[in-house]
């Protein structure tokens, strides 16, 4: 079973309380009284700041022992996309990625979010740096490649033929050195989401870093990336989220259908993962996992095959999950069901 945590989501911490936490972090015997006149607050202002620190879940009981492991880890590339249809005769581009979504999704549900990822210093990378930081995402790790521009997919759709151009180099960069100079980031949190945009070493080192310190992580899989053998990963995979076609390019068998697919991530759980959740076009979403064995089906309006459906859906399972609701509840969460 996935591994449920409690703690507040729906507050922030306040200015005031970040410069608490701060002052505390440096002088962690610091009395109420002396953190009053540093502050000029009065000494009950102090108080009802601490106790609202420690109501959100930064602050362990009394001594000011601090929780370092307050919010979700997200590490992925960021990706700029250019869309043209020759039918519309239109072009439009949009900067962000999977792991941007989710990000973004998770600090609009109130959960404090950080971010790994790696960025060319052009226009795409300053947009959705800008995106971030406007999100409230906590960007300190985001590092600027010197030698590369930001991941760039070009995609065209004329009548039924879609053919798309990538130029991902700059994700060789999201390699094991950049992973162990932020380790502690990655292994802080209770949860770490992680795709495929990553190289398969440097994803294999990141799911064991952080099992290793009993941090839970969510794997998405989208057919935007290269899709990656999944038997090493699993047995320490809590989650997996992908959709149909991103199955049929894992097992190779272009003729799946929903017995086979249910089969398939039966496979996966018996492999060790804990639980799976599969958008499939036309019918609905799929979630296999501890008591939950169901098939949620969903109005015609939402198009599940988008990966930003699936940042969602992955960003509503975790909300759910912090509050102790069933990955069903969080998938209905995410897509804005009720």
């Amino acid at each position: 079973m996935f591994k449920k945590w409690c703690f507040k989501l729906s507050e922030e911490l306040t200015l005031r309380e970040q410069e608490i936490l701060t002052i505390l972090k440096q002088e962690p015997m610091l009395s109420q009284d002396d953190l009053s006149k540093r502050l000029g607050i009065s000494r009950s202002a102090a108080a009802v700041h601490i106790s609202k620190l420690v109501k959100k879940g930064y602050i362990i009981g009394r001594g000011y022992v601090f929780n370092e492991r307050v919010g979700i880890a997200v590490m992925g590339a960021g990706l700029e996309e250019i869309h043209g249809d020759y039918n519309m005769e239109q072009i439009y581009s949009e900067q962000g990625g999977p792991m941007i979504q989710v990000a973004e999704n998770l600090t609009n549900l109130g959960v404090p979010v950080t971010i790994l990822s790696i960025l060319g210093r052009d226009s795409a990378g300053e947009q959705i740096f800008s995106r971030l930081n406007s999100a409230r995402v906590n960007t300190n790790h985001i590092v600027w490649s010197t030698e590369n521009n930001t991941a760039k997919m070009t995609r065209l759709v004329a009548e039924h033929h879609c053919s798309s151009v990538k130029d991902y180099t700059i994700l060789e960069e999201l390699d094991i050195n950049l992973l162990y100079k932020n380790k502690r980031m990655l292994t802080n949190c209770e949860y770490l989401v992680l795709d495929n945009s990553l190289p398969y070493i440097t994803l294999i080192n990141a799911v064991q870093t952080a099992v290793q310190k009993e941090v839970q992580v969510v794997l998405h899989i989208t057919n935007q990336y290269s899709t990656y053998p999944l038997h090493e990963l699993l047995p320490n995979i809590a989650l997996l989220v992908c959709g149909n076609k991103e199955l049929t390019s894992i097992s190779g068998d272009i003729n799946l259908n929903l017995k086979s697919m249910r089969n398939m991530v039966k496979d996966f759980l018996d492999a060790g993962l804990q639980a799976a959740v599969i958008t499939i076009d036309g019918e609905g979403v799929l979630i296999e996992g501890g008591e939950e064995r169901s098939m949620l089906p969903l109005p015609p309006n939402i198009d599940t095959e988008m990966d930003k459906a699936r940042t969602k859906i992955i960003s509503g399972i975790l909300y759910a999950l912090l509050r102790n609701q069933s990955y069903r509840q969080g998938v209905r969460l995410g897509l804005g069901l009720r």
